[in-house]
C-alpha cells in the first residue's frame, strides 16, 4: 500500500509544494473542452457548452471573474434560448467553487453525480508499495498494435471509444505524447487507460476494465505503471478525477482526497434567470 505523503511538507526549491490548496488549484486547472460526437458545440459569452438530446452541459466558464451565481443563471439562460429543457452544470475548483446550496435549491437543482478530488506525490518507493497478482501487467502504447488494442479494450469497457481517440486535443500533454496503457491478464488485454503530463502533474484518466476482469488487480495496475511512467518524466503529483466506483480503490492505495466535483442538473424552464 502507498503511504499518503504529508501534501504540505517542505521540498527542494525548484519543485512544486503540494499543499492541499495548490492539488485543488491544479484540479481547478484540469478543464477539457472535449464534447460527444454528434452534440452541437457553442459557446456565448465565454460560456462553453455543448448539446444533445435536449440537454445542455456547461463544459467551462472562461470569462472575467464573476460571482458563481450570475455565470450558471447565464448558462440556464443561454441553455434555455437553445431550445435545451436542462443544463448539467459541475461544481468543484474553478469558477463555480463557492456556488451555494441557496441559489441551487432555489434552481431546483439535483445531483446526478460526485466525482472525488484524489491525489497523491509521487515518490521513489511507490513500486514496491502496491502487491500486484502475478498474472496482471500493463504496457504503454507505442505502435498501432497497441493502439489498436487500447481502443478495442476501451470501447469494450466504456461503450464508446476514447476521447482521447476522438479528439486528440482532449488530453493536451506538455510534450504532446499522452501516455496510453493497455493491462493484460495472463497476456490478454482487458483493461485501458490513459494520463496527461501538465507541469509535474500526472493527470490520470479513462482508465476501464472489462467486467469479467475487474477484481483481480488490473485497475491498480494501470494506476501503478501510468504513475511511474508519469515519474519518469518529471510528475511529482499524480492527480485523478474518480467516479465514487474506483474512488474507494485509489483512496485505499494512498490516494488522498482534496475536494469533489458534483454534477447537477437545472431546469431551465422555473429557474433562476
Amino acid at each position: 500500500m502507498i503511504v499518503q505523503r504529508n501534501m504540505s511538507r517542505e521540498r527542494a526549491s525548484n519543485r512544486v509544494n503540494w499543499t492541499p490548496d495548490a492539488v485543488r488549484g491544479e484540479s481547478a486547472a484540469w478543464r477539457s473542452s472535449w464534447h460527444p460526437p454528434g452534440s452541437e458545440y457553442f459557446v456565448v459569452d465565454d460560456h462553453e457548452f455543448y448539446q444533445q438530446d435536449g440537454e445542455a452541459t456547461l463544459l467551462n466558464y472562461r470569462g472575467a471573474p464573476m460571482k458563481p451565481e450570475q455565470v450558471v443563471a447565464n448558462a440556464i439562460r443561454i441553455a434555455a434560448d437553445h431550445g435545451a429543457h436542462d443544463v448539467l452544470v459541475t461544481i468543484g475548483p474553478g469558477p463555480l467553487a463557492e456556488l451555494g446550496n441557496e441559489f441551487l435549491d432555489a434552481s431546483g437543482a439535483r445531483t446526478v453525480a460526485v466525482i472525488d478530488v484524489l491525489a497523491c506525490e509521487i515518490g521513489p518507493d511507490m513500486a514496491g508499495q502496491i502487491a500486484m497478482p502475478p498474472d496482471v501487467g500493463s504496457t504503454r502504447v507505442t505502435d498501432a498494435h497497441g493502439l489498436a488494442a487500447f481502443d478495442r479494450v476501451s470501447t469494450d469497457a466504456w461503450g464508446f471509444r476514447s476521447p482521447v481517440l476522438q479528439d486528440p486535443e482532449s488530453a493536451h500533454d506538455d510534450d504532446g505524447e499522452p501516455g496510453l496503457f493497455v493491462a493484460s491478464v495472463a497476456g490478454i488485454p482487458v483493461g485501458a487507460g490513459g494520463y496527461s503530463l501538465a507541469g509535474e502533474v500526472a493527470r490520470l484518466w479513462g482508465a476501464a476494465v472489462l467486467p469479467e476482469y475487474r477484481g483481480r488487480g488490473v485497475y491498480r495496475g494501470l494506476i501503478l505503471d501510468r504513475v511511474l511512467d508519469g515519474r519518469r518524466r518529471g510528475a511529482t503529483l499524480a492527480l485523478v478525477h474518480a467516479e465514487q466506483t474506483s474512488s474507494p480503490i485509489l483512496q485505499r492505495i494512498g490516494f488522498g482526497r482534496f475536494g469533489e466535483r458534483r454534477r447537477v442538473r437545472i431546469p431551465t424552464t422555473g429557474s433562476i434567470r
